[in-house]
């Protein structure tokens, strides 16, 4: 999970890790970045972190670590993957797949944005045999992703996103209003 820098993936992680940690308490290894948000991770749950250091810019930097694993992602029990991407020679990766460039069909252009999202595709491509269990958002997703990447829809599951935290005390004020 060395992807989680944005907004959305943050509060994903920040919701999903406490309550994964205490469905299955055998989980010792947690491989987030242990800076910034989740410094407390390490002590709070007795897992173990690490520290991310990048020299490259980050969409080399995310594709060295699709292609070249860290070992520590090797071992026995699932992987979750929260950055979109499969990772190479790692076998049982559950992986989060929320990016809709990844199947979204384009124009052959030279422009950047095109080049990066035809990589992002392929390496995509290549390593969708080593996860067991995709997870998207809806079923629009999930149909574009098995019909895109030929992926037997068994593995393809659909989990809503929860709604946003101003969206959920929004609605708490409307309510207190109306009971008032």
């Amino acid at each position: 999970m060395t992807n989680v820098e944005g907004l959305g993936a943050t509060r994903l992680v920040e919701n999903l890790l406490p309550e994964l940690l205490a469905l299955n308490p055998s989980i010792n290894k947690v491989l987030i970045p242990n800076t910034g948000q989740f410094k407390h991770i390490n002590g709070d749950f007795n897992v173990e972190t690490f520290q991310k250091k990048r020299f490259l810019p980050k969409s080399i930097s995310r594709a060295i670590e699709i292609l070249f694993p860290r070992k520590e992602l090797s071992g026995p029990g699932p992987c979750l993957v929260l950055g979109d991407m499969p990772i190479r020679k790692v076998s049982g990766q559950v992986v989060l797949v929320h990016n809709p460039h990844l199947v979204a069909i384009q124009q052959h252009s030279l422009d950047l944005g095109y080049i990066k999202t035809s990589i992002m595709q392929f390496l995509f491509s290549l390593n969708v045999k080593y996860v067991k269990h995709f997870i998207v958002q809806t079923d629009l997703m999930k149909s574009a992703l098995c019909k895109r990447y030929k992926i037997e829809e068994a593995r393809v599951h659909v989990v809503a996103h929860p709604p946003s935290t101003w969206v959920v005390e929004r609605e708490q004020k409307k309510r207190k209003k109306l009971l008032q």
